[in-house]
This record gives structure tokens, sequence and C-alpha cells, in this order.
């Protein structure tokens, strides 16, 4: 019986019940004269407490993610699709510069990275010119003058980007000043670039001399446009412009490399014959230079050497394509 009447003295306090005509309307009471839900959502909240807590979390977990260079203003930073630092047949290349000279008006080389086809850093150095440094650039470049103390030299950082880029494909954005700025030379038919590619450029509508022809984009603008990335966001990242340019590439890299083949087909000399022609000559009684023989038929084994190569890594590169559910892979596919 005790245990009853404490109940209904329990209720008592905790409910109240108003009449209001003929309809009843009950609150919840607490002690404190407020609803149970108020006091559950205090309860919660913690005065406030706790929401301010979670709150102060949340923001320190997306000035994480912004440090990291994940998410800018609601848009993705370019990452690394996978884990794979192995060197591949096509790389990409982004070089800072500082100025040197008078004014800082001349160009010199602070800082290179390349990035294997996977966007994983292959080399990131920074680079001490050879001349006195006069602007550094820092608004835009993102170099200051303790990044070039004890920075390897130039002749250095070139011999290894030369190394690095022999024999590969190239992919950049106005890859003429990076080649310029390391004082490399590379093969045209080996270079991609994203600054140079039709629809990748507008037309020029402003009046003028230059008025209709094609025009080059800012990067920053192809990859929030193209690939929903968002770069240079204050100072410059050259692995993320790296990898932008890269993921610009793959994403047009069918319809691309199709025209890439078509412009680099040579043809082939008048002067310089088939082995097959030659050897029907010869067995049709025709005097035929021995020499001139064994170099024909040494480049044709060359050139379907390099034709079975080529093939056989566009078909690893498609397989490691379908095998990759990485970091933007809906973003970078082809067609």
């Amino acid at each position: 019986m005790k245990g009853g009447k404490a109940k209904a003295e329990k209720a008592k306090r905790l409910f109240k019940v108003k009449v209001k005509g003929k309809s009843k309307t009950v609150v919840a009471m607490g002690s404190s004269g407020k609803s149970n839900w108020d006091l559950l959502k205090s309860q919660i909240e913690g005065n406030g407490k706790a929401k301010e807590l979670r709150c102060e979390r949340e923001k320190k977990r997306l000035e994480r993610e912004a440090r990291r260079g994940k998410i800018r203003d609601g848009k993705f930073a370019p990452q690394a699709r996978r884990e794979n630092r192995q060197e591949t047949r096509i790389v990409a290349v982004d070089c800072e510069m500082v100025g040197v000279g008078a004014e800082g008006r001349k160009s010199a080389l602070a800082r290179v990275v390349v990035v294997n086809y996977y966007g994983n850093v292959l080399l990131d150095t920074f680079c001490a010119p050879s001349e006195r440094v006069t602007d550094y650039r820092t608004r835009v470049s993102g170099i200051r003058p303790q990044d070039l103390k004890g920075a390897p030299p130039f002749d250095e950082v070139q011999q290894q980007v030369a190394t690095l880029l022999r024999g590969k494909v190239v992919v950049g954005h106005a890859l003429k000043n990076d080649f310029k700025a390391l004082q490399v030379k590379h093969p045209k038919n080996e270079t991609r670039d994203t600054a140079r590619y039709p629809p990748l450029r507008r037309t020029d509508l402003a009046p003028g001399v230059g008025a209709g022809r094609m025009k080059s984009r800012a990067l920053k603008e192809l990859a929030a446009e193209h690939l929903g990335l968002e770069i240079q966001h204050g100072e410059h990242s050259p692995v993320e412009d790296a990898r932008a340019a890269l993921y610009l590439y793959q994403k047009h890299r069918s319809e691309w490399e199709r025209e890439a083949r078509g412009k680099g087909k040579k043809k082939r000399p008048k002067a310089e014959a088939t082995s097959i022609e030659e050897e029907f000559k010869s067995a049709s009684g025709v005097e035929i230079d021995e020499g001139k023989l064994r170099r024909l038929k040494k480049r044709e084994r060359q050139e379907e050497a390099e034709e079975r190569k080529r093939k056989q890594e566009e078909k690893d590169q498609q397989e490691g394509d379908a095998k990759d559910d990485g970091y933007g892979l809906d973003l970078f596919v082809s067609e």
C-alpha cells in the first residue's frame, strides 16, 4: 500500500490537469515547473554546454579537413586516386617560380612536383636559384625564404626531373613555362598540355586583333567546371595543380589520344621503302643495298616493339582504371 501511495503522490507532483470546457489538456510538469520535453531537452543539451561542445568539435573537424586540402567552400581539392607510388608511363608536372633580377621580373625555378598517373607524388623538391631572389611571389607561389635555405642547386634538380620525365608522356598546364623554368626539352608528341587542348580552350570574343582566336583558360576555372575541384585557393599548391591537369587529361584521354595518334603518324619517305619491297626487288634480279635492307629491318623491328609496348601499357592502364574505385573516379572516366 505504501508503494501505491508513493506513486500517487509522485504523479500529483508531475502532472497537472487543466479542464477547458469539455476538452482536457494534460501537461506533464516537473518539480521546476517545466514540461518533460523541456527537461529532456535540457538534459541532452546540458543547459547549452553540450550543444556548444558539439558545434566546437564539428568546427575543428572542418578546419582540419580544410587544412588537409580535402574540402574548400563545399568543393573538393584534388587527392591521389589510390595508393600506388610506382613510376607510370604518364606523369604530370607543375613548377613554382620566384622572381630574380631587376624588380623580380625574370622567373627562376623554386619548386617542382611530379606525380604519377594516380596522383601520387614521385618528386617534390625546392630548388635554390642560381641568382639572388628579389621577389618570392609568396602570395601565389607559396615560396618563403626559409624554403630555399639548404635546397638543392638547380643543376641537381634539373637532372632529377629530366631523368624522371625521359620516355614518358608528360601532362601539365602551360607546360611551355614549366619546361622553360626547368630548361629541359621534351618531345612534342609526348606532351599533353591542358592549356593547348582545343576542347578545353575558348574563343576570344573581345574586340580587337585577336578576336575569334582560341584562348587558353585558367586551370582553376577548368578544374571547377570539368571536375568540381577547388584549387589555387590563395597560395598555389604545385601538387594540386599537377593533379588537376592530370585528371583533366584523364577525363578527355580517349579522344585526346585518338587525335594525338592521328597527328603523330608520319608519312614514310619515298626513299625509305619497306624491307619487303627491297626483298622483292632482290628476288626480281634488281641489285639492292644490303646495308639499307638491314637498316630497314632493324627500324621495322623497333617500330613493332614500340607498338606492342604502347598497346600493353594502354591495356594495363585500362585494367587499373577498371579496378580503381578510389577518390573521384566518376569525375575522371572518359567518354
